[in-house]
């Protein structure tokens, strides 16, 4: 049978190895992040489009965002991918990006569920639905 003071002392290494882990499993994840953070996101500007708001940028293509290379500060555009529960296509991207405006694009969902097509321009360096035909 053990003391009262052995078993105080088994309890608090049991602590201590169970902070350790605790510990160790943090800091194993966030070095995952600062690790995905360095390699950063899939980034290309092979495609050469100039900043549909500042004229002075190009775009920069990442998976979720296209935005200006200049910044936010600087400039502040950004278009993401995915609208209306829509993932846009390169092409259609690149299109909205180069003449400021898509042609009608099907299936985009609205807040409340319901179905809609419409074209995307930008207004004011802003992305909007635009249904005129």
């Amino acid at each position: 049978m053990m003391s009262n003071s052995s078993q105080k002392s088994m309890f608090k290494i049991g602590d201590v190895l169970n902070n350790t882990y605790k510990s160790a499993k943090a800091t194993s994840f966030e070095q995952k992040i600062v690790d995905s953070r360095q390699q950063g996101p899939k980034v290309s500007d092979e495609h050469g489009l100039t900043c549909p708001k500042c004229k002075e940028g190009h775009v920069i293509k990442t998976d979720k965002v296209w935005y200006c290379n200049r910044g936010k500060d600087a400039c502040g555009f950004g278009m993401w991918r995915t609208v209306g529960k829509k993932k846009l296509s390169d092409k259609q991207l690149e299109l909205l990006a180069a003449k400021g405006s898509t042609r009608i694009i099907k299936g985009f969902t609205s807040k409340s569920g319901k179905k809609f097509d419409a074209k995307l321009v930008i207004v004011d360096g802003k992305v909007k639905y635009s249904f005129d035909k």
